[in-house]
């Protein structure tokens, strides 16, 4: 299979309409690779057929499964590690005491700390994030929190991904990057090579569909986000879209993590402030 420069220029803005995803100039070598397994499972035999394919908008598996082929789906547990390692020392901490307010102020006898994972891939990240509360939680035992006052919501634009998050089961090799001793004995149960996510951490964790670039307005009221190595995909104008609309999702003084190598658009400092956790930059969402 051959691909023309139109084909390719074609295909780059479906998925960047569709994903949010900006494919350089030179990525065509990533299509070539990536789309012709997807063509030859389906019997197509060119580029010119795959975007015949995709001009049909009632073929949303199709047109699904050729996003799917070209998102970097690149995860692992605790990746980076001192964004966890400051969540329980210092975010946590915070949380537990914005929860007492919450509970002052509204009166309300069962209120939630709400965390979101962006881009949760096949899940490593939000279960990174439970096992993180369940670690501060038995540490901290005075507060008289339990697991009950945390809820993540796990979101990712990929079907196929999230199907592997919800099973919480993962191989020896995904397990080795970034689980700690303690956690694979606590958190894990393993049957063979595989290893299977413990249901004290797997009822903390909504697993959903999102596309982060459409309508979000019903998610809302997060005191905490994880968006982290995601924006590096997207270009200045996503980049921007994507950040709007996730203040938009955050209560007043709600915290937004991002990657490490990923900073926020300029136009959104008024938005955000920045604050440092240890050796996390944090930007906290502005009243």
């Amino acid at each position: 299979m051959n691909l023309t420069q139109h084909e390719f220029d074609v295909i780059r803005q479906f998925v960047h309409l569709q994903s949010g995803l900006a494919l350089a100039a030179d990525k065509q070598y990533l299509i070539l690779t990536r789309l012709k397994p997807v063509a030859e499972r389906h019997g197509l035999r060119s580029f010119a057929e795959i975007i015949n394919r995709l001009q049909d908008r009632q073929n949303v598996a199709f047109r699904d499964e050729v996003v799917e082929a070209l998102l970097t789906n690149e995860t692992s547990f605790n990746r980076d590690v001192h964004p966890f390692d400051e969540l329980r020392r210092v975010i946590l901490p915070q949380m537990v005491e914005l929860l007492k307010e919450r509970k002052l102020r509204s009166g309300l006898p069962f209120p939630r700390i709400r965390i979101w994972s962006v881009a949760a891939s096949t899940g490593q990240e939000p279960y990174s994030i439970a096992m993180a509360i369940l670690d501060f939680l038995q540490l901290n035992s005075h507060t008289g929190l339990t697991a009950e006052h945390f809820w993540i919501l796990a979101s990712d634009i990929s079907e196929k991904s999230l199907q592997i998050a919800r099973t919480g089961v993962y191989w020896d090799r995904e397990i080795e990057r970034g689980v700690t001793p303690d956690q694979k004995l606590r958190y894990f149960a393993q049957h063979g090579q595989q290893w299977i996510v413990t249901p004290a951490v797997r009822k903390l964790v909504e697993f959903r569909r999102v596309n982060v670039l459409q309508n979000i307005a019903d998610l809302s009221g997060f005191d905490l986000v994880f968006c982290r190595n995601l924006l590096i995909y997207f270009d200045e104008p996503a980049r921007i879209l994507v950040c709007r609309k996730l203040a938009d999702s955050m209560n007043p003084d709600g915290i937004l993590l991002l990657g490490s190598s990923e900073g926020l658009p300029a136009n959104l400092e008024s938005t955000f402030r920045q604050k440092l956790y240890g050796r996390t930059v944090g930007f906290v969402k502005v009243r």
